[in-house]
């Protein structure tokens, strides 16, 4: 796996922000494929995210997940057309009525630039996140995982040469 992750940081290096996106948004799924054998419990990407992810990245693992979907299967961050999303959306009107909406946004020149902007008023809540802080948080989280697990082994495959 840390083939992997110095890919995705070269990607970042060299502003290939949607392939580092796209390779890093693969991580949870290869971790948790893992860890299921050792945790029967844990179901699911966005558990899994929400296990690893640190307290204070406020986007709901929810919508990490279904910008996953949206990257994996569109290439687009389009999350609002995810069923992920739109459950996600439905259990969230039960506590807060109000408008939601996610932006994605590619850093300038700082690549460990890891902002959030939040605006929110009575009708409304706008999330624009920094994709590389997105990525970051999902390094930071294998970087945890592979601690708690240091068993954790990953090949590429065999057919590779």
């Amino acid at each position: 796996m840390q083939r992997i992750i110095e890919e995705i940081k070269g990607c970042l290096e060299h502003q290939y922000y949607f392939a580092a996106l796209i390779l890093a948004l693969a991580i949870p799924d290869v971790c948790l494929s893992f860890e299921k054998s050792k945790d029967k419990k844990l179901k699911c990407y966005s558990q899994w995210c929400h296990r690893w992810f640190d307290t204070d990245f406020d986007v709901d693992v929810a919508v990490v997940y279904a910008l996953r979907c949206s990257m994996m299967h569109s290439l687009n961050n389009n999350v609002e057309e995810q069923p992920a999303y739109k459950q996600y959306k439905k259990e969230k009107v039960l506590i807060d009525s109000r408008k939601e909406e996610f932006r994605f946004f590619i850093p300038g020149s700082d690549l460990q630039n890891r902002i959030q902007y939040f605006q929110e008023n009575s009708q409304s809540v706008k999330h624009e996140l920094c994709i590389s802080r997105l990525i970051y948080q999902i390094i930071d989280a294998y970087e945890k995982f592979q601690a708690a697990y240091p068993d954790f082994s990953y090949t590429c495959g065999e057919n590779w040469i």
